[in-house]
């Protein structure tokens, strides 16, 4: 199932995700950019959009989340904006603790770490997907 750049396990692109995401937040290609920050351009974030690049690496999606003010998890299991609850959005939306531009960051040592605690919980949940489909495959072939 590899036609026009989507993934084998997910039916949605990640390029599909960001840009729901980014016209969500009314946000074009450069201000989407320039909130992720150098290095990633507005060249980068078209050619994600468009499935040129297909799997950034994990500080660039980290960096894309944050510019359009989701949890990266949504992008690593390609969640669009209409997929979520209204729970879940009145809590992006109501969410004071995370990312704001203007304030101040936290330590680099102290983000560095909080985001290696959500890569590992993203590893552990696409592991979980994985299982879940190699499961739902070996029943499909009985």
């Amino acid at each position: 199932m590899n036609d026009q750049g989507k993934d084998l396990i997910f039916h949605t692109s990640l390029g599909e995700v960001v840009k729901a995401w980014r016209t969500t937040r009314k946000l074009t290609v450069t201000e989407l950019a320039a909130r992720a920050g150098k290095p990633i351009t507005k060249g980068y974030i078209s050619e994600v959009e468009h499935n040129k690049i297909r799997q950034p690496n994990d500080e660039y999606l980290v960096r894309i989340a944050a510019a359009l003010d989701i949890p990266v998890l949504y992008l690593v299991t390609r969640r669009l904006p209409n997929e979520l609850s209204s729970e879940e959005q009145k809590e992006i939306e109501a969410e004071e603790g995370g990312f704001a531009f203007g304030s101040p960051l936290p330590s680099p040592q102290r983000r560095h770490l909080e985001e290696e605690e959500e890569l590992r919980q993203i590893l552990a949940q696409l592991d979980e997907l994985r299982r879940r489909v190699k499961k739902l495959i070996s029943q499909k072939g009985k």
